[in-house]
């Protein structure tokens, strides 16, 4: 039992070693991969074209829309976030 006691130890300090290591050690790197991958592109799929009844009357026209997203805990103070981006949008 004193060998299964020592493993047990032995894997639970690796665990705690290597949690150590993540964690505090490597925060600096995670962290800034973290905050890259915040802002993410995503590509708009092309327009899938516009549909005719058979008199050729449009039934289905294609328009281009953007959406934006603003996490709240990032933004600051939500009314200047507003304002600086009603000049760009």
């Amino acid at each position: 039992m004193e060998i299964a006691g020592v493993i047990a130890a032995l894997l639970f300090s690796l665990l705690l070693m290597r949690s150590v290591w993540l964690q505090v050690i490597q925060y600096d790197h995670y962290h800034a991969l973290a905050e890259s991958n915040r802002i993410s592109l995503v590509p708009a799929p092309p327009a899938r074209g516009v549909i005719y009844d058979r008199q050729g009357e449009v039934l289905a026209q294609n328009f281009s829309a953007y959406t934006l997203e603003i996490t709240p805990a990032k933004a600051g103070k939500l009314e200047t976030t507003i304002n600086q981006l009603s000049q760009v949008v």
